[in-house]
């Protein structure tokens, strides 16, 4: 009888022992707690658009008062975000009347919520191309990377819209999946609204678009590309 070889133990904190999902919310539990630290401990301004961009003409919206800088005479810069500030401090005030100080940090807690998109993003395009370890590795590093920690709080709309962009492109990616359960083309509706917001966050994210729009192209999905363009477009005109 040949002798039978028993596989060498696995130690319980293997990345090959993690569930995909137990993995998942695991380094998007530690990506937030990450970020609150980072919050309490880089305090203060890197940038006055954190500020004069964000915060003052969400002041404005919300409660008549604040800095409303020229971008928003001219027309260069959208509404979206100061209305999507103002909203929150709105729902803010039914509780009490905040300061200024109180309305900064609500800002920045929801910039921290909106980063972990950059997580997932990072698992969802990683676990396509190249399986769950590739997921995992992909994802502990958009969790823990000292820049991602570091700009997750700010309150800037280019950090705002580079966690839309890449959760739009993981949508994407999943979208194109030939195995994926998302129906077509209604996940690129889908992707197209997430590009939409982008837009309107940072007109420049623009250029973005323009390698999922050729990879559609080289493949002759004219109808999902169309799919993307039209509720991208229909955002945008909201």
């Amino acid at each position: 009888m040949a002798d039978t070889v028993s596989a060498p133990p696995v130690s319980p904190f293997s990345i090959a022992t993690w569930s995909s999902e137990n993995a998942l919310r695991l380094i998007l539990l530690g990506a937030f707690v990450a970020r609150l630290i980072s919050l309490r401990t880089v305090d203060g301004q890197i940038w006055p658009d954190e500020i004069y961009q964000t915060i003052e003409p969400a002041q404005h919206a919300a409660f008549g008062v604040g800095i409303l800088p020229w971008e928003w005479d001219t027309g260069i810069r959208s509404w979206l975000v100061p209305w999507f500030y103002a909203a929150i401090f709105r729902f803010v005030d039914l509780f009490g009347t905040p300061g200024p100080g109180d309305l900064v940090r609500v800002a920045q807690l929801i910039n921290v919520g909106l980063s972990l998109l950059v997580v997932h993003a990072a698992w969802t395009i990683a676990n396509s191309i190249a399986g769950r370890r590739a997921a995992i590795l992909a994802a502990l590093f958009a969790a823990f990377a000292l820049p991602t920690l570091f700009f997750a709080p700010r309150t800037l709309s280019d950090s705002t819209a580079a966690s839309l962009l890449l959760w739009g492109y993981a949508r994407f990616v999943v979208a194109e999946d030939p195995g994926g359960a998302s129906p077509l083309p209604r996940a690129h509706l889908f992707v197209g609204a997430i590009f939409g917001l982008t837009y309107l966050f940072r007109f420049s994210s623009l250029v973005f678009f323009v390698g999922p729009g050729l990879a559609l192209i080289s493949r002759g999905r004219l109808r999902e590309l169309g799919a993307i363009n039209f509720s991208s477009d229909a955002v945008i005109r909201q």
